[in-house]
């Protein structure tokens, strides 16, 4: 596992942009993460990642602990106040 935070900010980006689902849990994980770039980094590819992580973003949601709900709380608002792609 690679714990360099700026490869791991890097591997955020091209995930989200393969769109690679098995790594969607895990990217849910990272907006909690201690360091706040690496929070920032999660939030912005899970953005990227746009409404096909909304499913799976309201799957953890439900799932999170309490104090952890806002973040991905964040996340869907962000994602279904833009326009879905046809």
């Amino acid at each position: 596992m690679e714990d360099r935070r700026d490869v791991v900010i890097s591997l955020m980006k091209t995930i989200a942009h393969g769109r690679y689902a098995p790594a969607l849990p895990r990217l849910v994980e990272h907006l909690w993460h201690r360091d706040p770039r690496m929070r920032r980094a999660a939030h912005d590819a899970l953005l990227a990642w746009g409404h096909d992580a909304v499913s799976e973003l309201r799957r953890a949601q439900s799932r999170a602990r309490p104090d952890r709900r806002q973040a991905i709380g964040q996340v869907l608002e962000a994602i279904e106040s833009t326009e879905r792609p046809d």
